[in-house]
């Protein structure tokens, strides 16, 4: 998976952290956070992109998806896209956060990722199902995991403040080096593996991004310029594994899916409104005119403007 400027699903992140996006197109910022003493930081949304929290010090409760957690120095853990985050009675609270959209991983690197057991346990659910402590999700850093994750971190932070061209490669190495340890870290012992057909549950276990999540985001959002690399990277899976997972389970293929998604709300529009052919591909998440047409042709064997021509001769014979 090559890096590519931001589409439309990606654009939140970068126009939320562009002042501290080290470099362009790269989808990684680091927020050193602290907070003195308080009682609530306010509320905010992790609206397209992963946050991996380390707490450096202090302690204070960490607000995820209306759930307070318990945290203090040592705690590690993730939020996955679309987390409602924020602190609360929190006092010396010190933490770094790692923000951070799956783009940033190559395909392999993220095959790596989603077939380590330990990874998926320190991320935590959109929708807690009724976890009564981050210890469900997190991972507590003890002597000497606290003193790597710590060097590792500041690597991080070094490479981000240089200007060489290389230092890209070794940021995104090091991230992906961070997750991994983490994840053997968090699994207690030789490294486990899951195969790629069970990886869409482990996710919804751990990120809440289950299947249901993963259709629901197509049902609403079909009229943007979704693509299956943009699905699989939410599901934080290669587009090859989801679409194989995809296929097997919906019983199409996620790009075949979408089409009928956008095919179908464009049937609608022909018989609900006066639109044009052109305002419906636009507002059905078809490029252009052309190729709602080809789709038409495809699926039913005639042009939009037949259909419609069609649908209004038959309701005009039923008056």
């Amino acid at each position: 998976m090559s890096l590519q400027q931001p589409t439309r699903v990606t654009q939140e992140f970068f126009s939320s952290y562009r002042e501290r996006c080290w470099r362009a197109g790269l989808p990684l910022a680091v927020l050193h956070q602290r907070y003195d003493e308080g009682n609530h930081t306010g509320l905010y949304q992790h609206v397209d992109f992963y946050a991996l929290y380390v707490i450096r010090g202090g302690r204070g409760l960490h607000v995820i998806n209306d759930h307070p957690y318990p945290i203090r120095a040592g705690d590690v853990y993730i939020t996955p896209p679309g987390s409602i985050v924020g602190y609360r009675d929190y006092r010396a609270l010190r933490a770094e956060a790692f923000c951070f959209q799956a783009q940033l991983f190559s395909d392999a690197e993220l095959d790596a990722l989603s077939t380590q057991v330990g990874f998926h346990n320190i991320i935590i659910p959109v929708k807690d199902r009724k976890a009564e402590s981050i210890n469900d999700y997190q991972l507590h850093l003890t002597p000497p995991h606290d003193l790597a994750v710590e060097h590792i971190v500041e690597d991080i932070v070094a490479e981000m403040n240089r200007s060489e061209a290389v230092a890209t490669i070794i940021v995104r190495s090091l991230m992906f080096r961070l997750l991994i340890y983490l994840a053997r870290v968090r699994s207690e012992g030789p490294t486990t593996s899951i195969t790629a057909e069970t990886s869409i549950n482990s996710h919804h276990a751990a990120g809440g991004l289950s299947l249901t999540d993963i259709l629901r985001i197509c049902e609403s959002r079909f009229a943007e310029d979704l693509t299956v690399s943009q699905l699989a990277a939410l599901a934080f899976l290669s587009p090859s594994h989801f679409s194989e997972i995809f296929t097997r389970e919906v019983g199409q293929p996620p790009a075949t899916y979408l089409r009928g998604l956008r095919l179908a709300h464009a049937q609608t529009l022909l018989r609900t409104t006066a639109l044009s052919i052109t305002e419906i591909a636009q507002q059905s998440g078809f490029g252009d005119s052309a190729q709602l047409s080809r789709a038409f042709r495809t699926a039913l064997g005639i042009t939009p403007r037949d259909y419609r021509a069609r649908f209004r001769s038959q309701a005009r014979s039923l008056r």
